[in-house]
């Protein structure tokens, strides 16, 4: 059993890509509803609890047996599969739904997991791919089902791509008579390799045996059709060569464990044939089932009302009854199986059909879209209301300024009014939505009443200037432009502002914009720093700090160097251009000539640059 955990961005992708038309859902965990908007609206906003950095809120496992045991697996069981890696991933208790895709010839099953639990907190593990094939390879052990190892092992050689290798059924036929021969080989917990090899010749196969240098034990065998070429016990499958045959026979325990697999196999195979299209389960057609595999079956009676009871293998002289091989093969509760498969489906038919909206045409899209977009923006209001309480429960600010700079570094533009003179109010803004202060928590946090609980220690209301004015800026992006340009600003006027809020805020647009413009002529001067010493590499030079400033200088930079007090060598440089003064540390660590003078200079880090 394959299996697969990954990350996703979008939730709604996730669903959409697993919400096919040959998929059917399994199961639905810590949700309500039954359909594919119910789960997306309610994940989404489970997902606006995060408030950390992470991006990738969503689970996305892909849990693949191998074809021939992912078509065996019945309704319950792929419920079962997908329950346990729940539960040993610890993810019991997140919002998930489970799909089964039939679409390709290899049934799987797909699981969506939230990784938000109801406190906000996100599920986290260093490895979760590891992790996942950990957990893969536990349950197929527990359930009897290939694990990874041997179905990558079987792609390899081709066996589950029919159409590709014409030998693959060849290989299935002689499969199946090997895994009937080494279940009949087995007499009282050992194995008989000469019984094996006698029920392997009874089907009509050739065998050709392999024996060590000097001595007559057999090492290894083929087996083929006669006239036709061998196939080795490894490529049939490890579990066929009589290394691993013979593990059982110093270990009677093992040997009975290898055995019951193989008998599993059988029953589990036979079960499946005897209900399909059938309203209920027939043991006697289940019997007759088993013995068209070529086994002795023994049936028990009850002596009472002489009805079937219970049933065994017969196997050389002795009876392995059905309780011994698995409880769960017993007559009583593959019935019981096969009526809790019948009603969990006829539970899932009423249930979709109850829980389907009855809506006119062409009102259901638009509905929705509604309903979600009020439901967002409740959710973003109320973590909004959150994150202010947390700024304002126990702090005081020196000024309003540095409460809107606090409000600012949570990630929202503020856009400040003013009234005579002022700070009135403010409305956030985040992404397309924008939150007036008077409808986050009926007002509470609107600028008069932080002043009544003492929010910012130094407001003397008496020493605001109240004369009125009007002063009007233009503003284009985040700088400051004369209205002589021939350019169309936006117009933004500020009615009755006091002169020192007024130049405050001219001074904090200025400095972004600055800062901005700074970091971008930062990067231009380190790719041309980083071609200037590539060039030393290029021609095979050594490095020479004088050839490196003269190349600089050359190419319009003012360099300013410099000096040791002791030896007056040169231990640093500045360099202007584009009209901004830059120390080499701060382009770079790589270009300091500390970095550029050691003996082994990287250039992978300075080629990054270029």
């Amino acid at each position: 059993m394959i299996a697969k955990m990954k990350s996703n961005l979008s939730v709604e992708e996730t669903l959409l890509y697993n919400d096919r038309e040959k998929s059917e859902i399994i199961s639905i965990k810590n949700l309500v509803g039954e359909n594919f908007r119910d789960v997306e609206k309610q994940m989404a906003m489970r997902q606006k609890l995060f408030a950390g950095r992470a991006k990738n809120l969503t689970a996305h496992i892909i849990i693949s047996p191998s074809i021939d045991d992912g078509k065996r697996q019945t309704r319950l069981d792929w419920k079962e599969i997908g329950d346990s890696f729940l539960k040993k991933a610890e993810l019991n208790s997140y919002q998930s739904i489970a799909y089964l895709h039939k679409d390709k010839e290899h049934f799987h099953l797909h699981i969506v997991v939230n990784r938000i639990d109801p406190n906000g907190k996100i599920f986290r593990h260093k490895n979760e791919l590891a992790l996942s094939q950990r957990l893969g390879d536990e349950i197929a052990i527990e359930r009897g089902l290939k694990r990874a190892s041997e179905i990558r092992r079987q792609r390899r050689l081709g066996r589950d791509e029919s159409k590709i290798n014409p030998e693959v059924g060849i290989v299935a036929q002689i499969r199946k008579v090997a895994s009937k021969a080494s279940v009949l080989a087995f007499v009282s917990g050992k194995f008989d390799q000469k019984k094996y090899f006698e029920c392997i010749k009874g089907e009509g196969l050739e065998v050709r045996l392999f024996f060590k240098k000097d001595s007559d034990e057999v090492r290894g065998y083929a087996i083929g059709k006669k006239g036709e070429r061998l196939i080795n016990a490894s490529q049939i499958g490890s579990e066929f060569t009589l290394r691993r045959l013979k593990q059982g026979t110093d270990d009677s325990k093992l040997s009975v464990e290898f055995f019951n697999s193989k008998i599993r196999d059988v029953i589990e195979t036979s079960f499946q044939k005897t209900i399909m299209d059938k309203k209920r389960f027939e043991p006697q057609l289940f019997l007759n089932e088993l013995r068209s595999t070529g086994h002795v079956i023994k049936e028990y009676y009850n002596k009472d009302t002489g009805k079937l009871r219970g049933y065994g293998f017969e196997i050389d002289q002795k009876i392995i009854n059905s309780s011994e091989i698995g409880s769960e093969f017993t007559l009583t509760n593959l019935k019981r199986k096969f009526e809790q498969n019948t009603l969990s489906n006829k539970q899932r038919s009423a249930c979709s059909k109850v829980n389907e909206p009855k809506l006119e045409p062409g009102l259901h899209h638009n509905l929705e879209e509604d309903i979600s977009k009020e439901l967002r923006r409740a959710i973003d209001i109320r973590l909004l209301s959150s994150e202010l309480h947390d700024l304002t429960s126990g702090h005081r600010y020196r000024s309003q300024d540095d409460f809107i700079k606090a409000v600012e570094e949570k990630g929202y533009h503020v856009h400040l009014r003013y009234d005579q003179g002022s700070l009135s109010g403010f409305t956030l803004h985040k992404g397309t939505e924008h939150y007036h202060d008077h409808e986050i928590s009926n007002g509470e946090f609107q600028i008069h009443q932080l002043i009544k609980q003492g929010t910012f220690k130094n407001f003397h209301p008496e020493t605001i200037d109240k004369t009125p004015q009007t002063t009007s800026a233009i503003i284009t992006g985040t700088s400051l432009e004369d209205t002589s340009t021939g350019q169309s600003p936006v117009y933004v006027e500020t009615q009755n502002v006091s002169n020192d809020i007024f130049l405050h805020f001219v001074k904090r647009e200025s400095k972004k914009k600055r800062d901005s413009e700074r970091e971008r002529i930062r990067q231009i001067i380190a790719k041309e720093l980083a071609r200037h010493i590539q060039i030393f590499y290029e021609k095979g030079l050594s490095f020479g700090v004088e050839k490196y400033l003269d190349g600089l200088q050359a190419d319009g930079y003012k360099i300013t160097r410099h000096f040791n007090k002791e030896n007056s060598s040169i231990r640093g440089y500045n360099l202007e251009k584009y009209g901004f003064n830059f120390h080499a540390s701060e382009v770079g660590r790589e270009f300091t000539l500390k970095y550029l003078g050691g003996s082994s200079i990287q250039t992978k880090k300075i080629s990054r640059h270029s």
